[in-house]
């Protein structure tokens, strides 16, 4: 399985610590260790080096590659300038593609997350991944048990089950919302009826840019002239 772990944000919420060249993602908050250091071990150890991308800007692509040498440096997708979520999904989409991966089950993830429950992340993991194999063209997100309610994080509804595999459920999506109003989440959380969404998900690039392709056509277009670019932005 590929693995896209982004590290591109300047973590704003988290100034003034975090700073535009180093931002929250790379600052040693646990046991003297960044958020993306954290996945990053974990990670190379499960999949290897070779199966992880790392997408950033130009701002912040030095650091990554100094801070992470065994990440090969054609892994590292940089984006000139800051754009919205999905220019960035799509770049690192037709990076992989490029590479040859577009069919293979890839996992989006984000550098400044927290995973507690290292064991259980890494089986869902290997459940969504064979999920994906078997129909690639299917995006699976990985949903969180709610802790309480919580009114500033996204949720996603709950609908009829689709599959069990290794003690763990897979939910067909009957709706997101994001950051409901209180009373909402507390309802949720008591009725059980809803996960939280940390915006991990599972899918094929080949699905994603076949999305593209279908609800966004003018980026798609864009990205294709990126992907057959010779300046290709992926670092040599």
């Amino acid at each position: 399985m590929k693995i896209i772990l982004f590290a591109g944000g300047s973590g704003t919420r988290f100034w003034p610590i975090s700073r535009n060249k180093y931002p929250k993602q790379f600052i040693p908050l646990i046991n003297n260790k960044s958020t993306i250091a954290r996945l990053l071990d974990d990670l190379s150890e499960w999949y290897g080096w070779n199966q992880i991308y790392v997408p950033t800007t130009e701002l912040l692509a030095a650091l990554v590659k100094n801070n992470f040498p065994s990440l090969p440096l054609n892994h590292i997708i940089t984006e000139p300038v800051r754009r919205d979520l999905a220019p960035a999904v799509g770049l690192a989409m037709i990076t992989l593609a490029k590479h040859g991966a577009g069919s293979e089950p890839t996992t989006i993830l984000w550098s400044d997350g927290y995973i507690g429950n290292k064991s259980n992340f890494k089986k869902a993991l290997s459940v969504a991944e064979s999920f994906i194999k078997k129909d690639p063209n299917k995006l699976l997100f990985l949903g969180e048990k709610p802790a309480y309610p919580n009114e500033n994080l996204g949720w996603i509804k709950k609908g009829k089950i689709i599959n069990k595999d290794n003690g763990l459920i897979i939910y067909e999506k009957a709706g997101f919302v994001y950051r409901p109003k209180l009373e909402d989440a507390k309802q949720w959380f008591e009725k059980d009826t809803h996960l939280w969404n940390p915006g991990y998900f599972v899918t094929t690039p080949n699905f994603i840019i076949d999305q593209y392709k279908t609800h966004q056509p003018e980026m798609y277009q864009q990205l294709m002239t990126i992907q057959k670019s010779s300046r290709h932005r992926s670092r040599e």
